[in-house]
């Protein structure tokens, strides 16, 4: 029952978010201006992913401690960072990069299987982000960095590691059971299905590591550095600097 409380507020917050981004925006710039503007615009979504990881998450989050009136240092562990602990959680995130792209190619035939509309979507969506992030400008670079890698690795962190796997085995779930079934909604949340196999699997590392080490610092440093790596290829591709494709 938590747990579906806590999903309705994070739909709730998102449909609020949405509206107050909007109204924010009509009140910056004038009726004409927000016509006409190009709500594709890099600065556009970028702001609009800023409200959607607040308010989807963060808002949430709060909301649900305080109806629930369970206190923040009971629902999270956060503990002092060990060097060792470190090193196994760079080394499984090596270990994502090097298997992630296998489980897109094994995940290639539900494009087959899923509706014409659901692919065009995200191939636009795709195409969006690649045009979004694909780009020389360091300022916006700056700013995705933070909205887009950050704030995600440690408001998403929060939710799927620190509140749902803590549910779960709070409820009997076996470790196991905690870690599949929290990387599966993980998958599920981020609605890419040309890519649900390697989302699963990024959720599940992180799960793995969260459960390990008990210690929500790693899932998130790992969960930074992975997108972050991300954005930083796109950056530098372009840029037209050497990069390496993960």
């Amino acid at each position: 029952m938590q747990v579906i409380m806590f999903i309705l507020l994070v739909f709730f917050s998102v449909t609020f978010g949405d509206l107050i981004f909007r109204l924010v925006l009509g009140i910056v710039v004038d009726a004409d201006t927000f016509a006409s503007a190009n709500l594709d615009d890099a600065r556009i979504t970028i702001a609009y992913m800023l409200f959607s990881q607040v308010f989807s998450f963060l808002v949430a989050f709060m909301f649900y401690l305080r109806l629930s009136g369970e206190r923040f240092s009971d629902m999270v562990n956060m503990k002092t960072i060990q060097l060792k602990q470190l090193l196994i959680t760079l080394g499984i995130l090596l270990a994502c990069f090097i298997a992630l792209p296998l489980f897109e190619l094994i995940n290639e035939p539900l494009r087959q299987m899923l509706p014409p509309g659901i692919v065009e979507r995200e191939i636009l969506m795709n195409e969006r982000n690649t045009e979004l992030f694909v780009q020389s400008d360091p300022i916006q670079f700056v700013f995705s960095l933070i909205v887009v890698a950050l704030l995600p690795a440690i408001f998403e962190e929060l939710v799927f590691r620190g509140f749902l796997i803590k549910k779960m085995l709070q409820s009997g779930m076996s470790d196991i059971g905690a870690i599949l079934m929290s990387g599966a909604i993980f998958a599920l949340i981020h609605m890419q299905p040309l890519k649900f196999l390697s989302m699963f699997a990024l959720g599940v590392a992180l799960g793995f590591v969260y459960v390990k080490f008990r210690n929500l610092k790693y899932s998130m440093i790992m969960h930074f550095l992975f997108n972050g790596t991300q954005l930083t290829m796109a950056f530098l591709a372009g840029s037209g600097l050497p990069s390496i494709d993960l």
